[in-house]
């Protein structure tokens, strides 16, 4: 049973570091003494809590006063490493400086570190928590996470609680929100899958929190086979809205669109049920206003970063109408939209927005011939611009949408060759038969749209039925679950009934048109779905 007394003084002490009150530490520290401070039960409870300063306290008053103080050097070198107060090596040579019982476990854990190694020998020696506790998290830290297995067996050959596998959860939870790289968060996956084969009984909520992380990290890894069934594994413990969006994810990602459909269509039925009351009013506008001044500037750097490296961005989509029509952007815009003819581009903007330095661009986009989109933002002023890769092929040129849950949607443009333009106060390139290349992405080009869906209603896409459902299904979601203006939904289904559309069945479309009526003049139901 936890000590009340040790509660009260971790509360004090890290309420003291944590707004840096240096004198009433001390005054705390004279209070507790080094008989409360130094007691295992203390250092035992702050750890539990991760009580990662209070620890680092223990530990330094421990290395000055105990009178054994290997142990708290320990804890020491290990979470000054952790914090990112020493290096690697550094980090090693204090924890191996206790004594040659642990100088073995060290030069394994350090080594599988360093060279993302399998950990096959931890020694013979007894091994302290402490010293489990620090391999763990120095693994993952370092994205070695496949070496985990072996170290928390060890662990809970010591400890033979909970903690080791909540220890083990929490340090694969906090290194997921930081992996990029593919392999890695497949590597992360796979561990969280081992992981959960080991969920304590008692440990139902934890158990499902991974199952979550473990869903999200395949699709990030982009393995469709395994985000599928990590994803079923969640929804079947949990069959929230979002863990079906996320098996729905999944099912993209594995090139099963039918069973994606299916999901989506019982989240849309879910999302129209008697079960939501409306709240909150109708948004006219997603996001913050358009600000034209920044994206003008935004365009007018990017135009000179690219044609610095020898490239021809050309205005297209958004942009290229506002120019057309309008002379300038339009105001009711949400980004910037360049083209680029040739998909091996996109390694030259890379280069030059990088090099400028103010702009956010994430690494894993550049793949190749598969893609189609590049979408950075402008850390100066927040401003998105979505550069178009357009494929050439043959006879045609081919760009398209890439969404985050690898599916791509298509639009088939005439090919057209480039020239320059006047436009605010620079050189711009642009579609040499201006009038061809916007009829074709926006059909009435002329006239004004008031929420046009282009991933709907463009000429320029080619679509498969299937692909095609599934769009229209994302985008009624969208509409509903981001409170968009309900005139976006009527447009959508006028736009199906004009073309005489089966995407949707008879009877969704008369409850989507029930929803319109319902929601013109009225609150939008607050059912939120991740984008």
């Amino acid at each position: 049973m936890t000590n009340p007394f040790h509660t009260d003084w971790l509360r004090r002490f890290r309420e003291d570091l944590r707004v840096g009150d240096m004198d009433s530490l001390t005054q705390n520290v004279e209070l507790a003494g080094l008989d409360v401070l130094l007691d295992p039960e203390f250092l035992a409870l702050a750890c539990q809590e991760d009580a990662r300063s209070v620890v680092v306290l223990i530990a330094t008053l421990g290395d000055a006063n105990s009178e054994q103080p290997e142990p708290y050097r320990r804890w020491l070198a290990g979470y000054q490493y952790l914090q990112q107060q020493l290096g690697l090596d550094e980090a090693a040579q204090l924890c191996a400086a206790s004594g040659s019982s642990e100088a073995g476990y060290y030069a394994a854990v350090l080594d599988a570190a360093r060279n993302r190694s399998p950990l096959t020998n931890l020694g013979s020696a007894p091994v302290h928590v402490t010293d489990l506790q620090f391999g763990l998290e120095l693994l993952v830290n370092t994205g070695n996470s496949a070496a985990i297995p072996p170290l928390l067996k060890a662990w809970q050959g010591v400890d033979h609680s909970d903690m080791p596998w909540l220890r083990a959860c929490r340090a694969a939870a906090a290194r997921s929100g930081k992996v990029h790289a593919r392999n890695e968060a497949a590597e992360l996956a796979k561990t969280i899958q081992w992981l959960l084969t080991k969920a304590p009984s008692a440990q139902a909520a934890v158990a499902q929190e991974m199952r979550v992380q473990c869903a999200e990290l395949a699709l990030k890894s982009r393995q469709g086979q395994l985000a599928c069934q990590a994803a079923q594994d969640a929804f079947a413990h949990d069959t929230h809205v979002e863990r079906r969006f996320t098996l729905a994810k999944a099912f993209v990602l594995a090139g099963d669109l039918p069973k994606a459909i299916s999901h989506l269509h019982e989240l849309l039925m879910h999302t129209l049920s008697d079960a939501f009351t409306p709240e909150g009013p109708v948004n006219s506008e997603t996001g913050s206003p358009f600000d034209v001044l920044a994206a003008e500037d935004t365009l007018v750097a990017v135009n000179r970063l690219l044609r610095a490296k020898g490239l021809q961005p050309f205005l297209m989509s958004g942009t290229l109408l506002g120019y057309a029509r309008h002379g300038g952007l339009l105001p009711h815009d949400k980004d910037v939209d360049l083209g680029l003819i040739g998909w091996e581009h996109q390694f030259t903007v890379a280069e030059a927005l990088l090099e400028a330095g103010h702009f956010r661009l994430d690494l894993a986009q550049l793949s190749g011939q598969n893609r189609f989109l590049m979408s950075v933002n402008d850390l100066r002023n927040g401003m998105a611009v979505d550069f178009f890769l357009f494929h050439d092929q043959g006879d045609h040129f081919l760009h398209g949408i890439d969404f985050d849950m690898g599916f791509t949607q298509n639009f088939r443009f005439s090919k057209f060759a480039l020239q320059e333009t006047e436009f605010l106060g620079e050189r711009f390139y642009v579609p040499a038969d201006i009038d061809r290349n916007l009829s074709e992405n926006y059909g009435d080009w002329r006239t004004p749209a008031s929420s046009y869906v282009v991933t709907v209603e463009s000429p320029a896409l080619c679509d498969t039925p299937e692909s095609r459902t599934f769009l229209v299904y994302l985008e009624v979601l969208k509409t509903i679950t981001k409170r968009m203006k309900p005139q976006r939904m009527v447009r959508i289904l006028d736009h199906l009934d004009a073309s005489h559309s089966d995407v949707l069945s008879h009877d969704v479309r008369q409850r989507l048109r029930a929803w319109c009526q319902q929601h013109i003049a009225k609150p939008a139901l607050a059912v939120e779905v991740p984008a």
